[in-house]
């Protein structure tokens, strides 16, 4: 039993720690037996920003931390011109070690994998307790809206929260009836209650990285490019934060028992 107040600085980060001993030695799937490091997570533990990546790659198995190879310093510069500060945020993964395919390249989660690392993922959530969740990439939205098969192509930049009216009769099974809301919030006593996470999913680097031109000339990629629009998101994010600041003189969270 912690001697910290629930959900204070000192509380989050004893908790975090707890939770990283729980999983740094994992062996709960086959992918334990290849990698280098279990990514757990890094970042603010009073973020109001969660950011969930699909998994490691080759340079976070090596370092053990999310996001830090050549997509990792893509995602740092986009938020950083969208003036969203990387010390404010926290990061973390679908699953904490890397999944390659045959030929030792990176690929997608299975939903096995996913669903053995998720308790990791919503011990995070409930830990963090951030105002918006965002999914960088198919995979990771996917695996947040309950295996849906959604392109983040066309979801990028939306914030989704509770589900229109209409959506609910067209039965649409990949339609916005699904509440953008991901993980419940939670008393210290574990009671479920009613307020949920708004999801906000943007293109991941990596994909950027294929699919963008880079002007030599220039050190950029070019201005009409996903990266450009990426960054676009990341502003209109950054402003319906400022918008939630505005309404709400601390964090918008039920009051815990």
């Amino acid at each position: 039993m912690s001697d910290h107040k629930p959900w204070s600085r000192e509380w989050k980060d004893e908790q975090l720690f707890a939770v990283y001993e729980e999983w740094k030695d994992c062996a709960r799937c086959h992918l334990s037996e290849y990698r280098t490091n279990v990514v757990f997570g890094m970042g603010n533990p009073d973020a109001k920003l969660l950011l969930v990546g699909e998994g490691p790659g080759e340079d976070e198995d090596e370092t053990g931390e999310p996001f830090s190879g050549v997509s990792g310093q893509l995602l740092r510069n986009m938020l950083s011109k969208a003036e969203i500060k990387w010390e404010d945020i926290y990061v973390t993964n679908i699953i904490g070690c890397r999944a390659t395919d045959d030929r030792g390249k990176n690929r997608d989660p299975s939903v096995a994998e996913r669903d053995l690392c998720f308790p990791r993922l919503h011990q995070i959530t409930y830990i963090v307790d951030p105002w918006i969740v965002v999914p960088v990439g198919k995979a990771a939205l996917k695996a947040l809206v309950g295996g849906r098969d959604w392109s983040v192509t066309e979801k990028h930049g939306q914030v989704f929260s509770s589900p229109p009216p209409q959506a609910k009769v067209s039965g649409d099974p990949n339609g916005y009836e699904v509440p953008g809301h991901v993980f419940p919030r939670k008393d210290h006593e574990k009671r479920v209650v009613s307020l949920e996470y708004e999801m906000f999913p943007i293109l991941p680097p990596s994909y950027i990285l294929q699919m963008d031109n880079y002007d030599e000339k220039k050190n950029r990629f070019t201005a009409d490019g996903y990266a450009a629009k990426t960054v676009m998101d990341l502003k209109r994010l950054k402003k319906y934060l400022d918008v939630m600041g505005s309404e709400y003189s601390s964090a918008p969270r039920f009051e815990r028992a």
